[in-house]
């Protein structure tokens, strides 16, 4: 028995030598440069092991092979091709999208909400589902979604008149700040509810959104989850515990049947699934694409909670950071803000308003380019695609490859972008060029480009005109400028984002703000 036990651990031992050397020759013959196979850490080596954030990680694999315009990679154990060329990431996202329709999360995702959400559907379904939610991002309804996101941002900013009462002065962690505000916008928007998480900071709404964000997607999990595949769905693993799938299910679920035995109609998300369930209570509803399961419709609100909350609080956090950082470019805003409320006469804010504010497009594309929540983009392969014209002979793309889009490695490349690690709203400003979308991919590209990419930059700057007609925002003594990034996936400051918040009617302000 011990010969044979000995015998079966050499034998597997040698079949795991040999699945890795195949995996560490996979390029050799592919007529590209490509990096070094190290087993289970792949090229993103300092980032699994906490070493770098996924945004540094991904800009020094970028400048890694500076001048290529494709290259292999490893995704962990996975190889991979790297796209460095805009024209060539153009082509497959845009020109021949349907050579690239499918993140790689739809090939490792079990029948969890996030698995059963536009964002990991694939093909056809994928089509449909984003046929059905296109209607909520209309520019008739932003409209209308926006007063509820105004309602949320002048809540935040009484909440800090309450702090300026209490407290001889504010001092913030805007992170934490941003979470709660975006958590309400969410909540309203998105769920049909009201919550106040700024004043009620144990609301349950808040802190089951909190567990997601915090325990599951940015954790070890998250990365065993989507990096080893078979062993994930042989163990039956979830992303989401079943408690958050459970609560989220009978928040949609119940609130969908209230308002139809009510006959309440309110401009939000849930209005748009309504219709995609035959649930519409206006004449003019949609016709249902197909038959969406409760499961299906519930999975739309959850990640549009999900991509809303982390990602626009994260853009939020680092506006603030850089207008603190960067006064001058903070009063120029704050100017343009003033100049509109004189605009609007005593009315409130509008959307067509708001949209007409040249410098807080800027200052938010900037911030984006530098800081934006996805530090790469991924593609699977659905059909053999070739690169042509490349130096060393074409490259052939197989079914079922994964093509990475390296975003904060073009963001910040010289060649694109001049002293691209400056934060200089000018260059969005100043350029009466429209934003190059080659080179410029905040929210992704083509087809399957974010969604809710209007909906997400109207939250942004409708916070920031509230929150900057009221505040300046200001050094403390926990800031930290220049920042340190956390390692890790998730894009967080070492030392949290720490800043002084100082009321526009004191004599503080009108020193600062003239100087």
């Amino acid at each position: 028995m011990f010969l044979e036990t000995i015998a079966l651990l050499v034998i597997l031992l040698f079949l795991l030598y040999k699945w890795f050397e195949n995996k560490a020759i996979f390029f050799k013959d592919k007529n590209v440069k490509y990096d070094k196979f190290i087993p289970f850490l792949g090229s993103f080596k300092d980032l699994v092991i906490g070493k770098k954030s996924m945004r540094d990680a991904v800009i020094e694999l970028y400048k890694k092979f500076d001048g290529e315009k494709v290259v292999g990679i490893y995704d962990n154990n996975t190889p991979a091709w790297f796209l460095r060329d805009p024209e060539l990431i153009k082509r497959i996202t845009v020109k021949e999208f349907d050579h690239f329709v499918n993140h790689k999360v739809t090939k490792s995702t079990n029948d969890n909400l996030f698995g059963l959400s536009v964002f990991a559907m694939a093909d056809q379904k994928w089509k449909d589902m984003r046929s059905t939610l296109s209607p909520a991002f209309t520019g008739s309804k932003m409209r209308l979604m926006f007063d509820l996101i105004k309602e949320v941002s002048e809540q935040g900013v009484e909440y800090l008149k309450k702090r300026e009462a209490r407290d001889s002065e504010i001092i913030m962690e805007m992170k934490d700040f941003f979470n709660r505000f975006m958590n309400d916008a969410i909540a309203t928007t998105a769920f049909g509810i009201r919550t106040n998480s700024l004043e009620d900071e144990n609301n349950k709404f808040f802190k089951m959104g909190k567990a997601v964000i915090n325990f599951t997607f940015f954790k070890l999990q998250f990365l065993f989850f989507f990096n080893f595949k078979v062993i994930s769905k042989f163990l039956n693993m979830r992303l989401l515990n079943k408690k958050y799938d459970d609560y989220f299910k009978t928040l949609v679920i119940d609130n969908m049947k209230y308002r139809k035995e009510n006959k309440i109609v309110r401009n939000d998300v849930i209005n748009i699934l309504m219709d995609a369930k035959g649930m519409s209570l206006t004449e003019n509803g949609a016709k249902p694409i197909r038959e969406w399961t409760d499961e299906e419709i519930v999975a739309q609100c959850f990640v549009f909670f999900f991509g809303g909350l982390d990602t626009v609080s994260q853009g939020l956090t680092f506006t603030t950071y850089e207008l603190m950082a960067n006064p001058d470019c903070q009063k120029k805003l704050m100017k343009e803000i003033e100049e509109t409320t004189k605009i609007l006469n005593g009315q409130p804010l509008n959307y067509e308003t708001m949209s007409k504010m040249k410098y807080m497009d800027a200052v938010v594309n900037e911030v984006l380019r530098l800081w934006g929540g996805a530090p790469t983009l991924d593609r699977v392969c659905s059909r053999d695609f070739v690169v042509e014209d490349n130096e060393n002979g074409n490259i052939l793309i197989q079914q079922g490859d994964i093509v990475f889009i390296p975003v904060s490695g073009i963001h910040t490349d010289s060649q694109y972008y001049a002293d691209p690690n400056k934060f200089d709203p000018s260059r969005f400003y100043e350029n009466d060029s429209p934003v190059n979308e080659t080179t410029y991919l905040p929210f992704g590209a083509g087809p399957r480009k974010c969604i809710a990419n209007r909906f997400a930059l109207m939250e942004i700057k409708t916070v920031l005109f509230y929150l900057l007609g009221s505040y300046s925002i200001r050094l403390c003594s926990k800031s930290h400028v220049p920042l340190e990034l956390k390692p890790g996936m998730q894009l967080q400051s070492k030392h949290g984002f720490w800043v002084k918040m100082v009321p526009t009617n004191t004599e503080d302000h009108k020193k600062w703000i003239n100087s």
